[in-house]
């Protein structure tokens, strides 16, 4: 267990760096220690309380410590959530074609594939076609989510860093499953790695 707590480390300070700079990206600063620190109380946060409501404490403490608005906080960990999503559904067809017998190399194109395709898809549908018809159309005045959220995640998907945050996400993911399966081998499981 101790080995396993020590692997598992890793991850909650590449959450932070992550939410630092995506923060950043949106001409915020925050500082390395406090954003992990954030991101680990979050993080635990999350396990006991429903829907994901310790992502809201980063938001707040955002505020409460360095001034951020809650718009941009909210945007850096609605972002961390999309990035999450993207990278959890790829590893996930990764693990099923990994499940089919698939050969190293054949994975490692086919994951090569979904990255490109990830990255084009982001490109082609939020950069030019969905999020410029919102900024032109029913958001702009809509409660004021123009200025809330739309404008900052255009800043985001527009950041040179973006594939920073992209294999982040991936680190932060093969650790969680890494855990996993280290954990299952402890409780006498026997599962293949891609079955994580």
């Amino acid at each position: 267990m101790v080995l396993v707590s020590l692997l598992y480390l890793p991850s909650w300070w590449l959450r932070g760096e992550r939410w630092r700079g995506l923060a950043g990206d949106l001409g915020d600063k925050i500082e390395r220690v406090p954003a992990c620190g954030m991101a680990t109380v979050g993080n635990m946060l999350n396990l006991i309380l429903p829907a994901k409501t310790g992502d809201l404490l980063w938001t707040h403490a955002a505020h409460q410590r360095w001034g951020i608005p809650y718009g941009r906080g909210l945007v850096g960990v609605l972002a961390g959530r999309i990035l999450d999503l993207v990278v959890l559904a790829g590893l996930g067809l990764l693990g099923g074609l990994f499940l089919a017998g698939l050969d190293t190399w054949k994975l490692a194109a086919a994951g090569l594939v979904l990255v490109l395709c990830t990255r084009l898809g982001v490109d082609l549908f939020i950069r030019r076609r969905a999020l410029r018809g919102l900024l032109r159309g029913p958001a702009r005045g809509l409660l004021g989510l123009h200025d809330l959220l739309i404008a900052p995640m255009g800043v985001l998907v527009d950041s040179p860093r973006m594939g920073r945050h992209f294999f982040l996400t991936v680190a932060i993911w093969l650790i969680e499953g890494a855990v996993a399966w280290c954990l299952a081998q402890a409780m006498g499981l026997s599962l293949s790695p891609g079955a994580v």
